[in-house]
């Protein structure tokens, strides 16, 4: 197996991993035989083609973007096995510049998950313990009708995320875009009560810190 991939892993003994999995009963990485989950970097989810080809993955951990040799927009939606995807948790440790690379030959992750066509399948999407600062997060919610998941996306995760304040809070209280969603975790984050409050008043039980 090449070096940096996990494929099969049990998701219901390993916490890093087990965001990935919806509320209710925990089930296993291996469903009717197959493996259904893998963790690979980023640029191995959108290339290893082959992989995707053998074994119905819908749920990947993708890590460690190469920001020298990154993935365009593009690239993604020529392949086809994003479009099944339902769960993926980005990182963690992924840097602030995710929305936008450095390299103008590339782009940034927030920005892929944006803009490209293909993951009109998401469902649960979990940023968490990523480097992302206050300005990515606000721009990635204020964008979120638009993405090609807008209409699919239950669960957003965006706890352990120790550069937001409130300004994130106060957009998630309003943005449009967020009521389909099941589930909003923001666990661990800086948010004042009063912030707090709004969101409760918006999202209800929907809603965890």
């Amino acid at each position: 197996m090449p070096a940096g991939k996990t494929v099969g892993m049990d998701l219901t003994h390993d916490p890093a991993t087990a965001r990935l999995l919806p509320a209710g009963p925990k089930l296993p990485a291996w469903r009717r035989g197959f493996i259904e989950f893998v963790r690979m970097s980023w640029e191995d989810f959108v290339r290893d083609t082959e992989m995707f080809e053998t074994v119905p993955i819908t749920r990947v951990q993708a890590f460690r973007a190469n920001y020298n040799h990154g993935i365009t927009i593009a690239e993604v939606d020529r392949t086809p096995h994003v479009e099944r995807i339902t769960h993926l948790q980005i990182g963690p440790s992924m840097r602030p510049d995710a929305l936008d690379s450095d390299n103008s030959d590339t782009d940034g992750i927030l920005k892929v998950l944006l803009v490209s066509r293909g993951f009109r399948s998401l469902t649960h999407l979990d940023l968490s313990a990523n480097n992302f600062n206050n300005a990515n997060l606000i721009e990635f919610v204020l964008r979120l009708p638009d993405a090609a998941f807008a209409q699919t996306l239950r669960s957003l995760d965006l706890s352990e995320l120790y550069g937001l304040d409130d300004a994130i809070g106060n957009v998630l209280a309003t943005a449009r875009g967020l009521e389909l969603l099941e589930r909003l975790s923001l666990k661990q984050t800086q948010l004042a009560d009063p912030v707090r409050a709004i969101l409760r008043q918006r999202f209800g039980i929907r809603v965890q810190f």
